[in-house]
């Protein structure tokens, strides 16, 4: 099956498309567009002020990149799962 990692960004597009749940226990980003609210920190500085917030103030910006982190782990799982195929 192969190493797999939880796409948050694109689970919160498909089951939230609208964004109400991420306004409802976000509501700093009760202003942003549905299109945007997703992934906030891509915001341009006209958005954040359109939408009156300033990312890395009123909301975080993240702590990891998604996708930089799903690589990392999928060179590890590599590194594990041909370690365990040459010792079988």
């Amino acid at each position: 099956r192969g190493f797999r990692f939880f796409n948050v960004i694109k689970q919160s597009e498909q089951y939230d498309p609208e964004g109400d749940y991420v306004r409802h226990w976000c509501p700093e980003l009760k202003h942003v567009n549905a299109k945007m609210i997703h992934a906030p920190w891509k915001l341009s500085r006209q958005q954040q002020r359109d939408a009156g917030i300033s990312i890395g103030v009123d909301y975080p910006n993240p702590i990891v990149d998604l996708f930089e982190s799903a690589q990392a782990n999928q060179r590890r799982y590599d590194e594990v799962m041909n370690m365990v195929a040459a010792d079988a």
